[in-house]
């Protein structure tokens, strides 16, 4: 019997993408670059994920509108 493979979670650190559409937490729009490119999660409170580039913060996201990379 195999073991079910570990649940990859977002957390602090993770690579991840912003889902096609995604607006930002607060519900404003994003730039089209945005979706294209692979941000760094600095902080996570509930659903709202803070996400960077190159250490720069680029937005606020809902948990749900990102997917791990």
């Amino acid at each position: 019997i195999k073991e079910p493979a570990p649940v990859k979670e977002i957390k602090v650190g993770s690579n991840v993408k912003v889902n096609n559409g995604a607006k930002t937490y607060t519900g404003g729009g994003l730039a089209s670059y945005v979706y294209n490119r692979i941000h760094q999660v600095k902080q996570i409170s509930g659903d709202r994920v803070v996400i960077t580039y190159g250490g720069v913060t680029v937005a606020a996201v809902n948990k749900k509108d990102l997917t791990l990379v």
